[in-house]
């Protein structure tokens, strides 16, 4: 992973993989938004970085470099709104299954009881044999 992500992710006050419940409900906008912000300033990084390189007094002698500047400045805005359209749709996706989770425990609450039961009952005679 590239340095710099993380730390601008710490920055965002971000954690990979983070999703914070809200009332029961899974939301995992706050995690898909620092990503997103995180993307951004990498992509606003290399930007200035290409901008400084291109920019330089000795290449604007060179008449190609002003259409060079344009097409790479079209092509990071294309590339911010796709980045801004992949963290909608992962957010959608998130929302989507956690919604036919919770469709799925309250259409048949007595399968996830015995699951749930059965889990425990594991666990306790995995435990028991252990002392």
């Amino acid at each position: 992973m590239y340095d710099g992500t993380a730390r601008r992710l710490q920055a965002c006050g971000g954690r990979r993989g983070a999703g914070a419940t809200l009332g029961g409900k899974i939301s995992m906008t706050a995690s898909t938004q620092n990503l997103e912000a995180a993307a951004n300033a990498v992509a606003e990084d290399l930007a200035n970085d290409v901008r400084g390189v291109l920019a330089s007094k000795e290449l604007d002698a060179i008449p190609h470099i002003k259409a060079l500047r344009q097409r790479v400045d079209a092509k990071l805005a294309i590339a911010r709104e796709l980045a801004a359209e992949k963290g909608k749709l992962a957010a959608k996706k998130a929302r989507d299954a956690a919604d036919t989770a919770n469709a799925y425990a309250h259409d048949e609450p007595w399968q996830i009881a015995g699951a749930a039961l059965a889990a425990g009952l594991l666990v306790g005679l995995l435990l028991g044999r252990r002392s």
